[in-house]
């Protein structure tokens, strides 16, 4: 019997695409850093994912809103949220690649 590897395959999805919300989190704090008054960035969408926004957009950044990986399969991977303001990372709670609690 050939061995299912379709667990791990979500498990990757989920750790690129929240590695993704941390990278475009960086990415917009060096900007502001930098004095860029409305910086933008590259549009990313990581496989299985629908958008990586951050306030709202897919090529902007964001001083104290949300960052948010989509999950276009909601029951196979996480969406993955950092809010710039407070720090807090969440998710949707028990899916692949986020904790019962909803952190990631």
């Amino acid at each position: 019997a050939i061995p299912s590897f379709t667990s791990i395959n979500n498990k990757a999805r989920a750790s690129a695409a929240a590695n993704t919300v941390a990278t475009v989190a960086k990415e917009c704090a060096v900007k502001y850093a930098n004095g860029e008054a409305t910086p933008s960035r590259p549009t990313v969408t990581p496989d299985g994912y629908s958008a990586v926004t951050a306030g709202g957009s897919t090529t902007g950044c964001t001083r104290d809103g949300d960052i948010v990986a989509t999950s276009s399969q909601t029951t196979n991977w996480a969406t993955f949220t950092y809010n710039m303001g407070s720090g807090a990372k969440t998710c949707t709670a028990g899916v692949t690649g986020c904790s019962a609690a909803g952190t990631w």
